[in-house]
């Protein structure tokens, strides 16, 4: 879920304290924090019974929280990619294929990506875990 700050986050995963001080000092930014979800939060993605955890990010682009903020409302952000990386894909291709699943897309127009957000997570014992190295320093972690 993408989330305009985290009084928004706490509203759908539970955010340890360790977990608040962290995500306070990197957020916004290019992380994704996989936290305990909310009982309301897998109720409202229809997420399986066995699935308890969701992933939080608070991006670091402005206008992007200004549209959560407005609509006080997270969105749901997914990566997608084709399987040949080489060809760009465009919003009106994800349209094509998904338009019955979805109410918006929004396309920020040509933009480069440069790294997928690292993935932290707090979900299994409260403590840190790295899933995945990415963008977003992790150099606390030394």
């Amino acid at each position: 879920l993408l989330c305009d700050n985290l009084s928004m986050a706490s509203q759908f995963a539970y955010v340890p304290d360790n977990a608040f001080h962290l995500m306070k000092k990197l957020t916004p930014g290019s992380y994704t924090f996989i936290l305990k979800a909310q009982k309301l939060t897998t109720k409202w993605l229809k997420a399986s019974k066995a699935d308890h955890q969701v992933g939080i990010r608070i991006p670091d682009i402005d206008w992007i929280r200004k549209f959560i903020s407005f609509y006080q409302s997270p969105l749901i952000g997914t990566h997608l990619s084709l399987p040949d990386e080489t060809i760009p894909l465009y919003s009106a291709m994800i349209e094509e294929e998904l338009h019955q699943f979805v109410d918006y897309i929004i396309d920020p127009g040509e933009i480069e990506f440069t790294e997928s957000s690292s993935i932290i997570d707090f979900s299994i014992d409260g403590s840190p875990q790295i899933i995945r190295r990415g963008a977003g320093d992790l150099s606390f972690f030394k």
